[in-house]
């Protein structure tokens, strides 16, 4: 069992350190286009020009160092007055819904509803479908409760995963509270409690 007390809430307003970011990402390192898409949305809803190509396939890879940019780009323009941590916050809050929206992500979560536990258990698999470098292990589930590990997570592991995970709990619509234990720029764990 995973000691809790170690786990502290993420803060939100601690600088961001983008470059390290940036330069600790393998060129290997892929995402999905739909995480670009629903960016590139957020851009529309504000009648903005996005700062990168118009248009993403949704189960398409894509660098994960162009995505980052643009998430980076987006703290800026759609989020001009929030710490960038915040704002990373914020657009991980969508991760989920996005991918649940895919035809992988219906086939894969659709079935558990807002079974929470269920969804922490198999959250792995929807990691490593989303993201080629990222390893997710459910540590520990129990009712109420999830500890997960979260390794070669080069996008912001300790916010934009956060705000993610947090977007989990909106999207099943339970109350709750995301803590966080980073390891490294690209290694944290997580615990999840919902109610």
């Amino acid at each position: 069992m995973e000691d809790r007390s170690q786990f502290v809430e993420p803060d939100w307003d601690a600088p961001l350190d983008v470059d390290a970011y940036l330069a600790a990402v393998p060129r290997a390192a892929m995402t999905k286009g739909m995480f670009f898409a629903r960016i590139l949305d957020d851009y529309r809803e504000r009648y903005l020009k996005p700062p990168t190509r118009e248009r993403y396939v949704g189960f398409k890879d894509y660098p994960l160092r162009e995505w980052m940019e643009l998430a980076v780009a987006a703290t800026r323009d759609l989020w001009p007055q929030k710490p960038p941590r915040e704002a990373l916050r914020r657009i991980g809050h969508h991760g989920y819904t996005t991918f649940i929206q895919s035809f992988v992500g219906r086939v894969l979560f659709g079935v558990l509803g807002s079974n929470l536990e269920s969804i922490m258990r198999i959250s792995p698999k929807g990691y490593a479908l989303a993201w080629n470098l990222m390893r997710a292990d459910a540590v520990e589930v129990r009712p109420g409760s999830a500890i997960l590990h979260l390794w070669q997570v080069y996008d912001f592991v300790d916010c934009y995963h956060g705000g993610l995970l947090e977007g989990v709990l909106r999207a099943c619509n339970r109350s709750g509270r995301v803590r966080v234990r980073p390891v490294s720029l690209s290694e944290a764990y997580y615990l999840v409690d919902w109610w």
